[in-house]
């Protein structure tokens, strides 16, 4: 008869032949192979692995094994009923264990059903509490006159608001990255977006300007390497070297910015271009898969908040041209009436 612990080292063994995690392994190990192979932006790492780790160490788990449907409800209900969490945090914290678990079940980290995760991690439904930070009349030219002696700063306006890119998207965009696309016309392409997606983005050739009169303040053109916005480091330079600003380096320079053209300060975040620059798309043309694609939204659902937040204006200009002066005439009901009535009598 084979003993128990020769059964848990074949169990053990197979596992790892065929690539699974033994049920045993501690949830941080898990948790590292995770974010290893299945996430490549280093701010879902940071996010997942915030999220997830304050799950696990609030749920007292030593082992993925150790979980049950009871136990991931008791933790939802914790974070639904947190009053200081708003409903976007909560879903967020719900969002990162279950995709987590899902994988970690996939290699045999744990023995629960993908259904039982679902059920026990469902995230809060919610509804908008406020409207999306968008620039509005004057505020949308404000910026620019602001930014007008300033390259760069000019320059990445125009990718937010003649592209929409996310902001670390805009840090990570490279020069190759900006070209004229197989019609003819300027688009820049994302590379990595969120969800490790790739996407090409079209731009109207006045905004692209505004990329390639940068290039050119900086000593460089379209043929050249590296990224397109650099920080501003003169020993690096005297190197020949040029690394590329970051994400919080563009931030600081749109505060800047947006604070001397005067726009609320909640409205000063790189985020409210991105808002501003969909809901122009989807007020140009209306057309919700069109923006779900500039925007790299991985589902239709993220675009519909945008159609939400339309005004009874746009609603009204979206309404089908034409009307009872160009429609055919209505037959009038008692004339059809009396033809009918002529009609039975004849016959």
């Amino acid at each position: 008869m084979v003993s128990e612990a020769a059964s848990a080292q074949a169990a053990k063994l197979t596992s790892t032949a065929v690539g699974l995690l033994p049920v045993a392994t501690g949830w941080q190990r898990v948790l590292d192979a995770y974010l290893n192979t299945a996430l490549d932006s280093p701010h879902s790492v940071r996010v997942y692995r915030r999220q997830c780790s304050k799950a696990l160490e609030r749920l007292g788990v030593v082992s993925l094994a150790e979980l049950t449907g009871e136990l991931l409800g008791r933790y939802r209900a914790e974070v639904v009923g947190n009053s200081t969490l708003a409903p976007t945090p909560q879903s967020q914290a719900l969002d990162c264990l279950r995709a987590f678990l899902k994988w970690a079940g996939n290699f045999g980290a744990h023995g629960l059903d993908e259904r039982i995760i679902n059920a026990s991690l469902n995230s809060p439904k919610s509804t908008v509490l406020r409207p999306y930070r968008i620039l509005k009349g004057d505020e949308t030219s404000r910026p620019w006159a602001a930014a007008a002696k300033r390259p760069m700063a000019y320059a990445a306006l125009c990718v937010w608001l003649g592209a929409g890119l996310r902001v670390a998207e805009v840090a990570a965009l490279r020069v190759q990255d900006c070209y004229e696309d197989l019609e003819g016309g300027p688009a820049v392409k994302v590379n990595l977006g969120k969800g490790s997606k790739d996407r090409i983005v079209p731009m109207l050739p006045d905004y692209f300007q505004g990329i390639t009169n940068y290039l050119e303040a900086t000593g460089r053109d379209l043929t050249s390497p590296g990224k397109v916005f650099v920080a501003q480091d003169r020993t690096r330079e005297s190197r020949g070297q040029r690394a590329g600003i970051t994400a919080a380096g563009l931030r600081w320079m749109l505060k800047a910015v947006m604070a001397e053209a005067g726009i609320e300060s909640f409205r000063r975040g790189p985020h409210s271009f991105r808002h501003t620059y969909a809901m122009a798309v989807l007020r140009e043309g209306g057309n919700v898969v069109a923006v779900s694609k500039l925007l790299g939204h991985a589902s239709l659902t993220t675009t519909m908040g945008y159609v939400n937040h339309l005004e009874l204006g746009d609603l009204r200009d979206a309404l089908p041209r034409g009307g009872p002066s160009v429609a055919p005439r209505a037959p009038d009901s008692r004339r059809s009436q009396r033809r009918g009535t002529r009609s039975r009598a004849s016959g």
